[in-house]
């Protein structure tokens, strides 16, 4: 829907507007998410029984033949104005954008066959506005054309669902070289970092408290590691917490 406000009687004597218009849309799209290993599952062969050869199913993934499609829906309100004979074109939207039914891979305990899971429980949001200038400076008689824009946005998306064992949060750990762990939680940007805040350094290792589960001294990361345990005096070892980015 767009209204052409500058063709408005009240309006259609002013020089220095050229054209203005402020323009609603909205709408809703379907879109088929997942594969058919999703859905149906992976088998691969396991060999003979009795001379007849065997086909299992994989138990990486739990099959989901009740995945739904994922909905998007959007709306946008914008307004166009030019000005002063083609001097100057101001563009602004703002809008707002949901999706639903989006596709999330779970871990499984350790207790049952499978690894993972995947289904529809997650959402989010995406919101924001933008701003754009363009100038022509000089006259239309002149040989030179020169355009000069600016633009500017701000642009934030939302977490809005997650799968409800979760509790509204989920950290994803990176086991690659970097270890860029994500830090999913409701409420909050979609790719949050999940980093450590260093909190200071112990002046010797007796200062390192005692956990009173293992009886040891507080450590972190795997045995194998040179960050195991904390020590005192030395700048890596610092006590750890979590924050959200």
């Amino acid at each position: 829907m767009k209204w052409n406000f500058n063709k408005e009687n009240w309006l259609k004597d002013i020089k220095w507007l050229n054209y203005g218009d402020i323009r609603i849309t909205g709408g809703k799209n379907i879109f088929p998410v997942g594969s058919l290993v999703d859905i149906y599952g992976k088998y691969t062969p396991r060999g003979f029984y009795n001379n007849n050869p065997r086909v299992g199913i994989d138990y990486g993934s739990v099959p989901n033949p009740l995945l739904k499609p994922k909905n998007v829906t959007q709306f946008n309100i914008g307004m166009d104005l030019g000005l002063f004979n083609g001097k100057l074109d101001v563009i602004f939207d703002t809008y707002y954008k949901k999706v639903d039914n989006e596709l999330f891979t779970s871990m499984l305990s350790n207790t049952l066959a499978f690894n993972n899971f995947t289904s529809n429980d997650a959402a989010l949001s995406n919101y924001g506005y933008e701003l754009s200038f363009t100038s022509r400076p000089l006259s239309k008689e002149s040989k030179f054309n020169w355009t000069v824009s600016v633009n500017g946005a701000w642009n934030n998306d939302v977490l809005t669902k997650l799968p409800a064992e979760y509790n509204g949060q989920f950290i994803q750990f990176d086991g690659g070289k970097y270890a860029q762990h994500l830090a999913k939680r409701v409420g909050r940007n979609s790719l949050a970092n999940f980093l450590f805040v260093n909190q200071g350094v112990y002046d010797n290792t007796g200062e390192v408290p005692i956990d009173p589960v293992t009886g040891f001294r507080v450590r972190n990361n795997g045995s194998g590691d040179f960050l195991n345990s904390f020590q005192g005096v030395i700048r890596v070892s610092l006590m750890p917490t979590v924050i959200m980015l």
